[in-house]
């Protein structure tokens, strides 16, 4: 579904660091407000880190703008489609349909959905914020707040890369943050979460 977008629309998304997330917002909101391009904030990853997705021609003039304004970097991501923006609106609606035929229950286990950045109640929730994320931004910022405010013991990242371990850590540095995209990274965490050798 998502790949449908990007063959439509080519869209891009980058990383601008160094500059507040309501600045960026400014930057979408200037560029994109001559309703020619779509350009908006996908990801509030940290105080000083934010994500743009949009049309490609969008992306470039914020990400220009945001080297003027005094960005210290600013990165194109290497990515299939512009992920969390409204060019997504269509597939969310498709995914919705998709996700509608499964059964979702009451989580087991405390969830927090990066789409609100609080916790999720039940199922049929679990089901709408799903869709849901995929035309809206990421609350990495607040969602990470979240979970430090509640005192968790550590942060341990399922998946590839360290993006989010070095946004846990950077956000928390006393709350230990654990990469797991590898075998022996799990190893790794395991042990330091259990205090022995796996």
């Amino acid at each position: 579904l998502m790949a449908d977008v990007n063959r439509r629309t080519p869209g891009s998304m980058a990383a601008v660091i160094g500059l507040p997330a309501d600045r960026v917002r400014g930057l979408c909101e200037e560029v994109a407000g001559a309703g020619r391009t779509v350009v908006e904030v996908a990801n509030y990853n940290s105080a000083q880190q934010t994500v743009v997705s949009g049309a490609a021609d969008g992306v470039a003039e914020v990400s220009r703008r945001a080297r003027e304004d005094g960005a210290s970097h600013v990165a194109e991501l290497k990515v299939g489609a512009p992920f969390h923006c409204s060019l997504m609106t269509d597939v969310a609606a498709e995914f919705g349909d998709e996700l509608a035929a499964t059964p979702f229950r009451t989580p087991a286990v405390p969830v927090v959905a990066n789409v609100t950045a609080s916790y999720v109640h039940s199922g049929p929730e679990a089901r709408e914020l799903l869709a849901k994320q995929l035309a809206a931004p990421v609350r990495w910022h607040e969602t990470v707040g979240l979970l430090g405010r509640e005192q968790v013991s550590a942060f341990v990242e399922a998946g590839p890369g360290r993006t989010l371990t070095n946004l846990g850590r950077s956000a928390h540095p006393t709350v230990p943050a654990l990469p797991a995209g590898t075998a022996r990274q799990i190893d790794k965490a395991m042990e330091k979460l259990s205090g022995s050798p796996v």
